[in-house]
C-alpha cells in the first residue's frame, strides 16, 4: 500500500522550523503510516536543525531565504524555489502542504495553490508575519495560537488552536525539588531562570551583572540558572562563584524542561515558542521584547500574552530598563514571594 504524504515548509528562523517539525512529529507519533517531505531554506541554521529529525522522508532546502540583495537575484531565486516546490510536489504528490511562515513558504505554497494541494498557515506570532499575510488568501485553513490574532484572518478559515510544544505532560519532570537538584540547586532559595537565546541575550546578560551587583541581589534568598548565548565571552561560571552565587549555566540547551520546572520566576524575550513553553509550565514571567528596526512581533506576542494570561506574564519594555536600571530589580522581588 503506498503511504500518504504530508508537506511542511518552514526555514531561516528556529522560530519557524522548530514548531514545523514539532507538528510533522505529532502528525507522525498520530499516524506512522506518513511520509513526510520537508521543503527549508539553504542554509547552514535550516540543516543543522533538521538533520537529526528520524521522521522526514525527504528534504528539500531551497535557495530563498533572504529579502537582502539585488530585485534581480530575489526573483531568480524565487523562481528557482518555485521551479523544485512544483518538481517535487509533482513528484510525491502530498495531500496537504503545512507551512509556519518564512519567506520560503512563498514559492512553495504558490506551486501548492496550482497543484491544487490544500494549505495550512500555522501563524504562531500575536500579528501575522509577512510571508504568512502573503499566503493568506490562498490557504484553505488557517490556526493560530493567539484568541486576539483571529481578526487579522477570514473568520470561516480561523481557529485557535494549542501552539504546538515539543513538551508532553507525562514527558517532563514535574517535581521542582527534584529539578533542582538535578541541576545542582538548592531548595532553600528561589529560582529565578533568564533565557536571552542568542540575538536577544545580550542586554539581559548585562542586567544579569547589574542585578547580582546591587544591593537588592540576596545570597540566602536568590539562585540562578542562566543560558547566556554563544555571542557573550563573559565566564558566567567564574563571576557567579566569585560573588558565591549558587548558579547553573549553559550557553544552549534544546530541551529546557527541567530549567522551566526548576524555576519560580523567568525572565526572557519574547518568542512565541519561549512563551508558550513558559505557559505550559505555568511559570511567573516578565518578558522583555527585543525590538528591531526591522520587526516588532516580539513585543505584539509580549502585549497579548500579558493580556491573555496577566497571572503569569508581565511585560516590561527594555528602553525603560535602560532609563532605570533598578527597575528590574524591583519587578524581581514583586513576582516573587517568599
Amino acid at each position: 500500500m503506498k503511504l500518504k504524504t504530508v508537506c511542511y515548509v518552514a526555514g531561516k528562523s528556529g522560530g519557524h522550523i522548530i514548531p514545523c517539525l514539532t507538528i510533522a512529529d505529532n502528525s507522525v507519533a498520530y499516524n506512522a503510516s506518513i511520509n513526510i517531505l520537508f521543503f527549508s531554506a539553504n542554509t547552514a541554521l535550516d540543516k543543522k536543525i533538521i538533520a537529526n529529525n528520524k521522521h522526514i522522508t525527504w528534504h528539500v532546502m531551497l535557495p530563498l531565504h533572504s529579502r537582502t540583495g539585488s530585485l534581480f537575484k530575489i526573483g531568480w531565486y524565487t523562481i528557482h524555489s518555485f521551479i523544485v516546490s512544483f518538481f517535487y510536489l509533482c513528484k510525491h504528490r502530498p495531500e496537504q502542504i503545512i507551512t509556519t511562515g518564512g519567506i520560503v513558504a512563498i514559492p512553495a505554497c504558490i506551486a501548492a495553490y496550482i497543484l491544487r494541494i490544500p494549505i495550512t498557515l500555522h501563524s504562531l506570532d500575536a500579528v501575522p508575519g509577512k510571508a504568512i499575510q502573503v499566503l493568506i488568501p490562498l490557504a484553505t485553513s488557517i490556526i493560530t495560537p493567539f484568541a486576539c490574532s483571529q481578526h487579522y484572518f477570514p473568520v470561516q478559515k480561523c481557529s485557535v488552536k494549542p501552539y504546538p510544544l515539543k513538551y508532553l505532560l507525562t514527558q517532563v519532570i514535574n517535581d521542582k525539588n527534584l529539578a533542582q537538584k538535578q541541576l545542582g540547586l538548592s531548595s532553600n532559595k528561589k529560582t529565578v531562570l533568564i533565557l536571552g537565546g542568542s540575538q536577544g541575550s545580550r542586554f539581559l546578560n548585562e542586567c544579569m551583572k547589574n542585578w547580582i551587583s546591587d544591593a537588592s541581589f540576596s545570597l540566602k534568598d536568590f539562585q540562578i540558572i542562566h543560558q547566556t548565548g554563544s555571542i557573550d565571552t563573559t565566564d558566567w561560571n567564574a563571576l557567579y562563584k566569585s560573588k558565591n552565587i549558587t548558579a547553573n549555566v549553559f550557553s544552549y540547551r534544546p530541551d529546557l524542561a527541567l530549567m522551566y520546572t526548576a524555576a519560580d520566576l523567568i525572565i526572557c524575550r519574547a518568542g512565541a515558542g519561549t512563551l508558550f513553553e513558559i505557559k505550559f509550565f505555568n511559570k511567573q514571567c516578565i518578558i522583555i521584547p527585543l525590538t528591531t528596526d526591522s520587526t516588532t512581533h516580539q513585543v505584539d506576542n509580549a502585549r497579548a500574552m500579558s493580556s491573555e494570561y496577566p497571572d503569569l506574564f508581565y511585560t516590561v519594555m527594555q528602553k525603560d530598563i535602560e532609563e532605570k536600571p533598578t527597575l528590574l530589580h524591583e519587578l524581581i522581588a514583586k513576582k516573587i514571594t517568599f
